[in-house]
């Protein structure tokens, strides 16, 4: 998922670079908008999130799979469930983070992001 949303946000901001002098300078959002839910169709559970990232990408890429390492992972079988805790460098939404997986028809789909924020964990945008 990582690697996925950096070279999505990296193509997206080539993409509204390479617009932005043309006649039509934001024809660019509609093919990231489509990139990212295909992303988010691959590896998210199918639900609505309520405060989606609706084609948000940054530079430098908030995902980046080179400043974003595993701490810790828990399964729980019981009840399809597991959870990663990475730590992520960043300028902006940096620190750590917990993804919540659900076992969806035999593959571990995200389903939501939570971040640490003052010693309590926060939910997050994915």
């Amino acid at each position: 998922f990582i690697q996925a949303m950096n070279a999505w946000e990296v193509e997206s901001s080539q993409s509204e670079m390479a617009c932005r002098t043309t006649n039509e300078p934001f024809s660019y959002q509609s093919s990231v908008r489509n990139k990212m839910d295909a992303i988010f169709v691959r590896f998210c559970t199918p639900k609505e999130r309520k405060f989606g990232r609706l084609g948000s990408f940054a530079k430098p890429p908030e995902y980046n799979p080179a400043k974003e390492r595993v701490l810790e992972t828990q399964i729980d079988e019981s009840r399809k469930r597991a959870y990663v805790t990475t730590l992520r460098e960043s300028v902006l939404f940096g620190g750590r983070h917990r993804y919540a997986l659900a076992r969806k028809e035999g593959k571990w789909l995200i389903d939501a992001l939570k971040c640490e924020r003052r010693g309590k964990w926060q939910n997050a945008i994915l």
